[in-house]
């Protein structure tokens, strides 16, 4: 009576996580967690937004930092990029909770081997990386950051990619 046991290694089978995705879900995770909580306190503690471009400058002149050495064009796009930050920083906390949402859904879906997950995860984090643009104008300022988080997106997405053979 010999038993020849076989384990199923098909995507969506209860088999084990692979180590990797389980590290890369549990630190996604933990950082969806934190920045939800984190934004709703900031929503709870909404203070008004009409005191942020003048707290913002006072910031700067406290830090020692001598900005009449900046060309004007750097001057500007400061200016625009502070006005904008004023304008938009309620409606960007509401986008950013939603962002964070659907990036801690799309987690759950590859916990369940679901490969709409990594689908979403994909989605969400290029369109995370853009709302820079969309709501804080277009400017070197601007364009620099999306440049950084696009940079951090993409090795994320790739490092969730590297197991997109156990999803199904």
């Amino acid at each position: 009576m010999s038993e020849e046991i076989t384990l199923d290694e098909t995507p969506g089978s209860d088999s084990k996580l692979p180590s990797f995705l389980l590290v890369l879900l549990i630190l996604t995770s933990l950082n969806v967690g934190y920045n939800v909580a984190t934004g709703l306190f900031a929503m709870g503690a909404q203070e008004s937004t009409e005191n942020l471009q003048e707290e913002m400058y006072e910031a700067i002149e406290s830090s020692g930092a001598d900005m009449s050495d900046l060309p004007g064009n750097v001057m500007e796009a400061l200016d625009e990029f502070v006005g904008k930050i004023s304008e938009n920083a309620a409606a960007y906390q509401w986008f950013e909770l939603f962002y964070y949402l659907l990036i801690g859904a799309s987690v759950y879906f590859m916990y369940k081997r679901m490969k709409k997950g990594l689908q979403l995860y994909t989605a969400v984090q290029l369109i995370g990386a853009f709302s820079f643009l969309f709501f804080f104008g277009s400017n070197f300022i601007t364009i620099g950051i999306t440049v950084f988080f696009l940079i951090g997106a993409i090795i994320w997405i790739l490092l969730y990619r590297a197991n997109r053979s156990v999803l199904s």
